[in-house]
């Protein structure tokens, strides 16, 4: 398209009810100025959830599993034509 081409722009949604996906995630911890073991042990200190923390340099990390669930509204597709285009989101 030419520059200062009047566009008009469409896009497609598609929603989603009752969405669920299994995930793993690495929480990752750090603390300026301390080292890994001890980002951990300060952790463990204020709760139990933090006792199977791992260290690797100067991060405490560990894995999280479980289930994201949730209704969502998810742009898919985003069509930019000509505004003299016959009916230009149609079929989008």
């Amino acid at each position: 398209m030419e520059p200062r081409t009047a566009v008009v722009i469409c896009t497609m949604a598609n929603s989603v009810n009752n969405y669920e996906s299994e995930y793993i995630a690495k929480t990752s911890y750090s603390v300026k100025g301390w080292n890994g073991n001890e980002v951990r042990d300060y952790l463990i200190s204020k709760g139990s959830q933090f006792s199977d923390l791992e260290v690797s340099g100067k991060y405490a990390f560990k894995y999280v599993q479980g289930v994201y669930k949730a209704s969502l509204v998810a742009t898919t597709k985003f069509y930019i034509t000509p505004k003299e285009v016959q009916s230009p989101c149609l079929g989008v």
